[in-house]
């Protein structure tokens, strides 16, 4: 991801995912490259609130819908 190549990240990061469906900062990666790639990352997200609701990317969504909202509210 690092250079920009997310094609690969994502084959990469789906294999890893494949060998191990819980592990929190693959599924943070898979986050960042479909955002990146224009795919949607509904699943993704979902499965790291479920395994781990606490990791940095869990709050920082969080924290973004919140605002979202707030502005949502302002607006109206």
């Amino acid at each position: 991801m690092r250079m920009g190549n997310f094609e690969d990240a994502e084959r990469d990061l789906l294999e890893a995912l494949n060998k191990d469906a819980k592990d929190p900062d693959t599924l943070a990666n898979l986050i960042t490259c479909s955002v990146h790639l224009g795919k949607p990352t509904t699943r993704y997200t979902n499965q790291l609130r479920l395994i781990a609701p606490n990791h940095t990317v869990v709050r920082r969504l969080a924290s973004a819908e919140e605002a979202f909202e707030r502005a949502a509210v302002a607006v109206a």
